[in-house]
């Protein structure tokens, strides 16, 4: 048998579930530095460990009108410096020279008597989809703007 008890047929290991959470994880201190990190999320951010990880919302981000955004104000550092739960922010990264949408959910974590210990990140790349939804919202304005020359041409007539 070993030293470890079996585990319940009912229990999952805590790692197994972080493993197999569908989208990138991230689990950090107070400072921002990575505890827990998925395969996902190094993944998505083209790291191999959590050493390579560190510094992981630094680089270049932008809101989608193309304005930049300073790494004080993105998701996890809001998070960090004041509490904020962030909700499905969309922002577009720069990873390994490709540019890509993501969407970024942050949470404080909290002990027992309020503090701050850290905070979480979860997101994941939407970059297919917002460019489906671009694309559909340009067909509708050409057609709406292609449409209007007859139409205002058959009033008045």
């Amino acid at each position: 048998m070993g030293d470890k008890p079996e585990a319940d047929a009912g229990q999952i290991p805590l790692e197994a579930v972080v493993e197999n959470i569908p989208l990138g994880l991230a689990v950090v201190d107070r400072e921002g530095r990575p505890l827990v990190v998925n395969s996902e999320a190094l993944q998505t951010f083209g790291k191999h460990d959590l050493a390579e990880f560190a510094g992981w919302f630094e680089g270049e981000a932008y809101r989608l009108d193309g304005s930049r955004v300073s790494p004080d104000e993105r998701p996890i550092a809001r998070t960090l410096a004041t509490g904020e739960i962030v909700r499905a922010e969309l922002l577009e990264l720069v990873l390994n020279g490709r540019r890509a949408i993501f969407e970024i959910s942050t949470a404080p974590i909290t002990g027992a008597s309020g503090e701050r210990l850290g905070g979480l990140s979860v997101f994941r790349d939407v970059t297919v989809r917002e460019q489906v939804e671009r694309a559909e919202r340009d067909f509708v304005t050409n057609a709406a703007h292609e449409l209007q020359s007859p139409l205002t041409a058959i009033v008045s007539a």
